[in-house]
């Protein structure tokens, strides 16, 4: 406080003195200039800050942007494609929903994997669809998790990207549906769990589709190959 009340004194000190010794009009005169002068300073150096700090978070995304896009991807494909292994006990048919091999292909892939999960929403045996839920959700939840707690919140941070960052929030809700959906299945078993995969698969291909906007699609990995949890 001590250099605030040093400056304030001054400063009543510098106006009796300039109300003593100068004529009042032109002192506040150039007061007013002396003080619009120092605002537009400010405004001029907050400017150029900001647009150094913008600078700096481009290079910072530049550097990052690929590996996250990658993981983004690679954490999509995983999901997705287990899906196929985990329901083929209760009519899934791996033929029905072949690998893809380009980017476009596993738009579509999501899209036709939707599609045959509906068929077996009303499957009954000893598991049904949303016990299998339950089960595939443990196995994936890395994944979703990934997306959710490192990649999503990465891109958001970029502030780039403004059409991938709308959709992966819609993903994340879909991806608390499902987290709902068997939490509520694992106690009460109301088979809730099926209905938000399918919907989940669906934004995954959303996702996907949106991706490929604002990437090369030579960064990516082997389509083919499901990759394993690390």
């Amino acid at each position: 406080m001590k250099p605030i009340a040093i400056f304030v004194i001054l400063f009543v000190i510098y106006i009796v003195i300039g109300l003593l010794f100068i004529d009042p009009k032109q002192f506040f005169g150039n007061l007013f200039a002396g003080f619009a002068g120092v605002f537009l300073g400010f405004i001029i150096t907050l400017s150029y800050l900001d647009g150094l700090v913008e600078h700096y978070r481009k290079q910072q995304w530049a550097k990052t942007r690929d590996y996250t896009f990658t993981d983004l991807a690679s954490h999509l494909r995983n999901f997705v494609y287990e899906i196929t292994y985990s329901f083929a006990d209760i009519g899934l048919s791996p033929n029905a929903v072949p690998p893809p091999n380009s980017h476009q292909g596993v738009v579509i892939y999501c899209q036709t994997l939707a599609n045959e999960l509906r068929k077996i929403q009303d499957y009954k045996g000893e598991k049904t669809p949303s016990d299998i839920t339950v089960e595939f959700y443990e196995f994936v939840k890395w994944d979703l998790d990934q997306i959710q707690l490192v990649l999503t919140p990465r891109v958001i941070q970029s502030q780039a990207e403004q059409e991938l960052i709308d959709v992966l929030i819609e993903f994340d809700q879909a991806r608390r549906d499902l987290h709902n959906g068997v939490t509520v299945d694992k106690l009460i078993s109301t088979q809730a769990a099926f209905p938000p995969l399918i919907s989940l698969v669906e934004m995954s291909g959303k996702v996907y589709e949106t991706l490929g906007k604002y990437w090369e699609v030579d960064y990516l990995r082997d389509y083919s190959q499901p990759e394993t949890n690390q």
